[in-house]
Formats: C-alpha cells, structure tokens, sequence
C-alpha cells in the first residue's frame, strides 16, 4: 500500500517537472543567453557613445547645431545632458556612461550598472533627438527590461561571487523575461503592419526601393539592385518572417526548435541588412537581443562539444589568507568558462602549498599531476578556455614555464592594500526571482507598451497641424518622432504640446486617469515606434550641397572643402562625415524645409569654418539638397535641385 502511495507520488512530482519544464522553456530564459545578451548590450552602449562622442562639440553642446534653449523636447525631466552646455559637463557624462558599459560588459554591480546606463542612454538620446533612430528606441526600451532581469548571474564578476544555490539554476522565468519577448516580437509585428503599401503587400518592389537609397546603401546593396526577381522575394520573406514571429516564437510544441530556426532567419535578416545598408548598430543590436533568447538546449550541445580532457581533472589552489586570491581564482574560472575546474585551499595539497611559497601567487593542477604557478597558470587556463584560447596562444609568446622566485617582502606591500578594497567585492546570495513589488510594476508597464503600440496600427502619418486637436484625444497615442519647426527657432515636436497639456474638469476621472499614465510612460521613456520603411520604403534619394561664399568671394562645399559641385558623387553616402549627420540632415533638412530653424544652423557651420580659418571668413552659406527619386528598374532617375536655406553674415547677402 505504501509502495502504491509513494509510486502516485513519484508520478504526481513528474507531471508537475515535466508541466514545469515546458512552461520555463516557454517564457524563461535560459541565465547563459542572458549572459551573452548582456555582455553585447554593453559593447553596444560603449559603441553607440564612441560613434557619437566624434560630433560631441556639434551635436550636444550650446556651441553646437542645438542649443539648449532651442532644444525643448522635454519627454521626460530625467535630462541630465540638458543640465549644462559646456563641452567638458557633457564630455564627463560619455565618460561616466562609457564606464558603466564596462561595467556591464564585466557583470560588475550589474543591476546598478543597469539602471545607470539606462539613465544616461535616455538623458543622451533626448539631448538631440534630431541624431535618433529606430536603434534608439530599441536600444533604450530594452535598458529598461534589462533592469528587472538578473543579467549577472553567468560569466560576471557577480556571479562568481555567488554563494548561493542559484548557481545551480539554468533559467529564470518572471514576468521581465516574459517582458522582454513581448516587446522583441511586438516590434517585427507592429513594423509588419505598418508595412501597407503596394511595393511590400502586392508588387514586392520594396526591398529594391530601399537599396536604391544610395545614401544608404554599400556596394554589395547597389549591386543586388541588377536581380530584382531575387529582391522581389526577399520582400516577401521580410514580411512574412515578421509576421510570423510572435506565432513561431511562443510556438508550443517543441518550442526550442523553432525558436532556434526563427533565431536563425532573423539573425540572418539582419546579417543582410549589414552587408547591404549603412544603419549603423541597428542590425548588430537586433542580433545581440535575439542572443537572450536562445534556448537552454543549444547551450548544453554547446557544453558538451566543448568537453575535453584538457579542460576535465582541473584544480586552481589559492592562499586562504589572502581575500583577494580566492576572488581572483573564482573570477578566472568564470572568464575562462571552466565550471567543472575545482578551487581549493592551498591548506589541502602539500606540493601545491610548497610550489607557491617559492614562486607566490595561486596554483593550477591537471588530471596528469602537473602543477603551474603565477604566471603559467594563467597562461594553461587561458589556453584550455573554450573561449580564450587566442589570447593564451598570444600570452604564450612572453611566459615560459621557468621558475620564477618569489621577491621577499619588504614593508607594507601594494598586496596588503589591495586587501583593504575587498570590501567592494563582497561574497553575497544572488536572488534571481524578483520581489512581488517588482513583478507588478513590470506588469503595469508591459500593458502600457503593448496598448501603446497596438494603438498605433493605421497610423502611418500625422498632419503636423492636427497635433493640438489629436493630443487632446485620450484615444490616441500620437507619433513618437515626428518634427516640426513653427518658424520660432525652436525645435518642436508633437510631445512638447501633449506633455504641456493637462485635462480639464470637463474629463471623466479615467480619462485623467489615463492621462497620468501615460504621462508617466513618457518619463520612463517607454515611448516607441517601429514603422520601419513604412508603409512604404523612402524613394527621395539624394545628398546634400553645403555652398559657402567666403570673404574672397569664393565658393566651397563645406563638408568637402572642395569647389562646389552638383554633379552625382561617386559614392553618395560618402557626402554625409558619419550616419548621425546623415539621420540629423533627414530628420530636419529634408522635404520639411524647417525655416524656423535656419539661423541656428548657419551660425554653428560659421563658427566652426571661421575657427578654423579666421583669415578666410564664411559670407553666406546655401544649403541645397539634390534629390535623386528613386524609380522602377531600368528606369533613368532624373536629378531634381532643391534649395532648403540661405544664411548671411549680418545681412550680407547679395
């Protein structure tokens, strides 16, 4: 009878591990994708502030082409780039965010690193929003998510210092996993159904339409513009594939296999869009986000492809006298990705405790018997490493495995202060679930973005004069992006008069309500919108003509320092000094012809000749923009001159 019970319950525990497992693989993460996602979104954060730290002078300083004063997008007050417009408080603030990314990289203090570079990327983004694009909505809402997963816990410094049984966990499920996926899948759908033109649903000329934008395209791009039956179907497979996203993604029959073949085609999409389009990080980011999504099944047949007897009967030996020779033991056998490597007390291996006397430092041994210390036990870690083999092939070089003695030491070593710093590095329990508090506010946030986003569909363009009346409509959400200037020099956009209104009397209590919550969404800048090449992919192709008439009456091409030309340039995207003058000249020199906003821009380009050429001054700038429209294959693109501004030194013109 007992045995008939205790049978029941065997099989009762099995359902529910097995009900358990299916539903972790379904909406958890597995720790070691989360690892790799957070190592790339670091390197990211550290790319995106190099690119724009070369145009720190012009693009986020008072000196520059937007002022403080001009610049009142105000989407949330966590602004801190518009606390001064000074070179040096700007450049401090790159600084500070570019630390923090390391931080991240390494999985130091992770969560707040988290929070902080999340800060520092909204307050960044807001300073010029002129210079954004769809990568900066994707790059900050998913800081965001990131906050509220346990980023850290593999391949971290946190993580090695972790003393608790969560080590022993693969993945995490919480309602920010689950946050997460929805907001990747409602990107690639949302963007799927703002895609309503002919040239994406019907014809399938889109694809071809956006590489024959030659300001954006390399030469393998202009290239494939000679196969547009080829092009035709790769429109296809673009919409198709994000349409089908959400549904192959939360597939729930063998999820892991359909997540990893989805993976695959996205990751291969954007693989494409690198080699064919000049988009900057948006293709690398894309690919890192699907990297937190890759299940735990292709990381254990990762793990066991990596086994070796190299790599199996390893045992590092630190003294136990000193904190930091445990931390460093521990931090190499996490950097290394040697898990099953053992460390032990110097104390419990005799010949171990002898070696490092005479040569110092910590102790490697092998399954052989062989012992390595200092420097070569370094070198045979970095060499067994499934990871960082090239870098011990390249330390192999300049370590030789001759005996090294040990200098004696002589007053209070640099060792001994070190010691005293080993109280930032504590050993702590790492909690991977978060608190119910936290899970609510995740979940409160996760319907604002799906409302916000769904709420958007049909909505592909706004009439900038509409925006008082639409703001004022607690039914709508209003395009996130959209430009204008009211001929005051100042740079307008539709939040500035949604977020300075406020509901009378006359609103019921949800609608205010409603109001606030939205309010609030906008200062957690969860704003965003994914109408990518939509609903039709941009056919006003061209560059631009900086013609500056100088004090000796001649004529120049500012950004070429050449005579001025309108002939086609050989390389069109080579007009524009880097991608973040390219997004700034087509979010406000375009077609919109913002007039308000002229002067600013002919004193910045001013200063900055004169500077360097005072003896050579600029008289009057023209600013023109060559449009080349894009047409049909085989069809000759007529070029059409378009003169967007003048501006003259006091009035100068002639």
């Amino acid at each position: 009878m007992a045995s008939g019970s205790q049978s029941g319950w065997l099989e009762k525990q099995s359902t529910r591990d097995a009900w358990w497992n299916w539903f972790s693989g379904l909406f958890g993460l597995d720790l070691r994708s989360l690892a790799v996602y957070r190592i790339g979104m670091g390197l990211l954060l550290l790319s995106d502030l190099i690119l724009r730290s070369r145009d720190l002078f012009a693009h986020y300083t008072d000196w520059g082409i937007l002022p403080r004063d001009v610049n009142v997008y105000r989407p949330s007050h966590l602004m801190l780039h518009q606390l001064s417009g000074e070179a040096w408080y700007e450049a401090l603030l790159f600084i500070v965010a570019g630390i923090f990314a390391l931080l991240l990289i390494f999985g130091c203090w992770t969560r707040m690193a988290t929070c902080v570079s999340w800060l520092l990327l909204a307050s960044l983004q807001a300073r010029n929003p002129l210079t954004n694009d769809g990568a900066q909505d994707l790059m900050r809402v998913l800081m965001f998510w990131n906050m509220f997963l346990p980023l850290g816990a593999r391949y971290s410094v946190d993580a090695a210092l972790n003393i608790s049984l969560s080590q022993r966990k693969k993945r995490v499920v919480s309602v920010a996993t689950f946050a997460l996926m929805v907001q990747m899948c409602i990107m690639y759908w949302i963007s799927y159904k703002f895609k309503t033109s002919p040239e994406w649903r019907s014809d399938g000329s889109a694809v071809y339409y956006a590489l024959s934008l030659d300001m954006l395209t390399t030469s393998l791009g202009s290239w494939l513009r000679d196969f547009p039956v080829f092009l035709r179907g790769l429109t296809y497979f673009v919409v198709g594939l994000e349409a089908m996203t959400p549904l192959v993604f939360f597939f729930p029959w063998r999820n892991a296999i359909f997540r990893l073949v989805l993976i695959a085609l996205v990751c291969g999409m954007h693989a494409g869009f690198i080699f064919c389009m000049w988009i900057e990080i948006f293709p690398f980011l894309c690919i890192v986000a699907w990297m937190a999504f890759v299940p735990s099944l292709a990381w254990d047949w990762l793990a066991e492809r990596l086994r070796s007897p190299r790599r199996s009967g390893l045992a590092l030996y630190y003294d136990g006298r000193s904190g930091w020779s445990r931390r460093w033991a521990l931090w190499a056998r996490t950097f290394c990705i040697l898990p099953q490597m053992r460390i032990r007390r110097l104390a419990v291996n005799k010949a171990a405790a002898a070696l490092a006397k005479q040569q110092g430092s910590l102790v490697l041994t092998d399954s052989q018997g062989r012992s390595y210390c200092g420097r070569v036990a370094l070198r045979e870690m970095l060499c067994r490493s499934p990871v960082a083999w090239p870098l011990g092939w390249i330390v192999s070089w300049f370590v030789s495995d001759r005996a090294v003695p040990r200098p004696a030491p002589s007053g209070r070593s640099p060792q001994r202060w070190l010691e005293d710093l080993t109280v930032l590095f504590p050993f702590r329990r790492m909690r991977l679930r978060s608190w119910w508090i936290t899970q609510a506010f995740v979940t409160v946030w996760l319907v604002y973005i799906v409302g916000y986003n769904l709420n958007q569909i049909g909505i592909n363009s706004i009439d900038l004069g509409k925006i008082p009346e639409m703001v004022r409509d607690p039914s709508m959400f209003p395009d996130a992006m959209l430009v204008s200037s009211s001929g005051n020099g100042r740079l307008q956009l539709n939040f500035n008069d949604w977020m300075n209104y406020r509901p009378t009397w006359k609103y019921s209590t949800p609608h205010t309500i409603l109001w606030s919550f939205r309010m609030l969404g906008l200062e957690l800048r969860l704003d965003q919108r994914w109408a990518m090449f939509a609903p039709n992919p941009l056919k006003d192709d061209g560059w631009f003509v900086f013609a500056a008439r100088l004090e000796d009456n001649t004529t120049i091409d500012l950004w070429t320092e050449k005579p001025v030309t309108f002939a086609r340039p050989r390389w069109v995207a080579g007009k524009f000094p880097n991608y973040r003058w390219f997004k700034f000249m087509e979010n406000f020199l375009g077609p919109t012809n913002n007039t308000g906003f002229h002067p600013h821009i002919g004193r910045y380009f001013h200063r900055q000749w004169n500077e360097r050429h005072p003896g050579n001054k600029i008289i009057q700038l023209d600013i023109y923009f060559i449009a080349e429209i894009s047409q049909p294959p085989y069809v000759h693109q007529a070029l059409q001159e378009r003169h967007i501004m003048r501006w003259c030194r006091n009035n100068e013109c002639k």
